[in-house]
């Protein structure tokens, strides 16, 4: 196979990977965005507290076998039914263990909630049952994850809607997530037998060498989700559902910069990989010029968002979540960390430096939960957004730490000093304008950002007209 044989395989699984994961994602957005306009903040906190419970109970039942399967079935051809079959043998037993320990967990802190919970520990084998990708692709058939989320996102929200204007009860809401994924396991399954059928033969050595090559993994997950979920669990604990929902109504668009993250950096790790194995020096310039990008792009969305923000939360949810529109205003900081932290990864990967990744994402989860432990107290979901913010610096500074180690400098400080002028710029115009109203101090703001980007230098007449050329020939 040549290379552009595979990079147009690679490009068609991307498109329709990122597509099926892009609706699901938008369904589940627009289904907390109703959860929360008829629920309220105490029952959308209850909602989203249930709800981070199961994910949290799937990821760890996963426990990385998901990333061992991927590489796996790509690997072997002959006894692909015999390793298919092992491989859902395993990821039930997991899951049964973790749906017994879920229910006796969650009976004993959350009593009060236990019977809407309970819907969803039952649903947790379809809950996990996110494996169904890597099988389309090695087989020739991507559409199919599209088609397979795109079928979730459809009848979830369907039975939602449902919800609404039969019976607007919270066990409903559950069993709707619930419902939903009940029929995606289904679907995909039944998509999964025109490709490979399991053959029932158990091999215990398979099962053995899997979760010797996954347990690493799926304890570093486990750390990582503990750092992203703890605040959740504990404003719930030190708080009330109702700081929950006001909460999780700003970290939801959190959810979708991380999304959007996820789909642009996941293509570069094999482009960054052929880069350090050639030419680190090639790797070094891209790593450079891609950082400055990110930084172009979103640290004015940042700077803007104390503009935007109680428009957005008050126009999106209703005036009970306005508090929200405060936690957005972190949030969108710690977006634009989420997208260096894995940009920086990526590189990490690359290079083959991920030693440091256990201890990275450990530090930074006891750094999360002591300090929520000491400012939910006193300062509610604030503190815990700032608490969030704090970690992701650590993660995403100590990977560039270590990506400077091995790879040198990548950063240019002249470079880096234009692009904090910019934004300087761009904040005190926000700030200090204050005779031109909302909204044309952003679009003047805007502009004037641009031509400060244009001035030092940053953004070149001759690479908007590259662009332009190159979007033209794709035409």
């Amino acid at each position: 196979m040549n290379n552009n044989t595979k990079n147009s395989k690679y490009f068609i699984n991307l498109v329709f990977q990122a597509s099926g994961r892009l609706f699901s994602i938008g369904a589940n957005f627009l289904i907390f965005i109703l959860a929360a306009k008829t629920l309220g903040t105490d029952l959308f906190g209850k909602f989203s507290y249930i709800i981070t419970f199961l994910g949290l109970s799937a990821a760890i039942s996963e426990f990385g076998t998901t990333s061992i399967f991927s590489k796996d079935i790509s690997q072997i051809k002959e006894s692909a039914d015999v390793y298919w079959f092992n491989f859902l043998i395993l990821r039930i037993s997991l899951c049964l263990i973790v749906m017994i320990i879920s229910a006796v967990l969650f009976y004993f802190f959350k009593k009060d909630l236990f019977i809407y919970a309970a819907m969803g520990i039952i649903a947790l084998p379809f809950i996990t049952s996110r494996f169904f990708e890597p099988l389309y692709q090695v087989y020739g058939y991507p559409w199919y994850s599209t088609l397979s989320s795109v079928t979730y996102g459809s009848f979830y929200l369907f039975f939602i809607l449902l919800t609404i204007l039969l019976n607007n009860n919270l066990l409903f809401y559950i069993s709707s997530y619930a419902a939903a994924n009940f029929i995606y396991a289904v679907f995909a399954f039944f998509l999964s037998l025109k490709l490979l059928y399991p053959k029932s033969e158990f091999n215990w050595q398979i099962i053995k060498n899997i979760l010797k090559l996954s347990w690493p993994i799926g304890i570093s997950f486990l750390i990582i989700l503990i750092n992203t979920r703890a605040d959740i669990f504990m404003l719930a604990s030190l708080k009330s559902y109702n700081e929950v929902g006001i909460y999780n109504a700003a970290y939801r668009f959190l959810d979708l910069s991380a999304t959007l993250a996820i789909i642009i950096t996941n293509p570069l790790l094999p482009v960054f990989s052929g880069y350090a194995a050639n030419n680190i020096e090639k790797l070094k310039h891209e790593s450079a010029k891609l950082f400055e990008i990110i930084a172009i792009i979103t640290i004015p969305i940042a700077v803007a968002t104390p503009c935007l923000s109680s428009l957005v939360i008050n126009l999106i949810y209703t005036p009970e979540f306005s508090p929200a529109a405060d936690v957005l205003n972190i949030m969108s900081w710690i977006g634009i960390l989420v997208f260096f932290s894995l940009f920086t990864t990526t590189i990490c990967i690359s290079i083959g430096v991920v030693h440091f990744g256990w201890w990275n994402a450990l530090l930074a989860a006891s750094i999360n939960v002591c300090l929520n432990f000491i400012w939910i107290p006193k300062y509610s979901y604030i503190g815990s957004a700032w608490a969030t913010l704090i970690c992701e610096i650590i993660l995403t500074g100590v990977s560039i730490a270590y990506i400077t180690k091995y790879m040198g400098n990548i950063f240019n400080l002249f470079t880096w000093l234009k692009i904090a002028l910019a934004n300087t710029v761009f904040f005190l115009f926000l700030n200090t304008a204050l005779f031109i109203v909302f909204p044309y101090n952003l679009i003047a703001g805007t502009v004037l950002y641009l031509i400060t980007l244009f001035i030092t230098g940053l953004i070149q007449v001759k690479n908007i007209k590259n662009i332009f050329i190159v979007i033209k020939g794709k035409i």
